[in-house]
């Protein structure tokens, strides 16, 4: 995770970078729960949460907006390929 100093000291384009990252990262977890598993550590999905709503404080502190949501598509495309290795069917 990242520290609020090391927040405070990033460019707003790493910023967004690390954003888009924890989000992706945080779709993945939801996705595994989604399909009825159970997440590798439960705390983490925690952890995401809290570190996306900090990045985004952050660039709203700097006047900044955050990059589109491009979330729902990869959790889509993550539940079609864990599906595929189930060997369940595709919709």
């Amino acid at each position: 995770m990242i520290r609020k100093k090391e927040m405070k000291e990033m460019e707003a384009q790493n910023l967004r970078k690390r954003l888009e990252e924890f989000k992706l990262e945080l779709s993945k977890e939801k996705a595994q729960v989604a399909v009825g598993g159970a997440p590798k550590n439960p705390g983490r999905m925690r952890l995401l949460r809290r570190t996306v709503a900090r990045l985004l404080t952050e660039l709203q502190k700097r006047g900044i907006k955050p990059a589109a949501k491009p979330v729902k598509k990869e959790i889509k495309i993550i539940k079609q390929k864990q599906g595929k290795a189930k060997g369940g069917k595709n919709k």
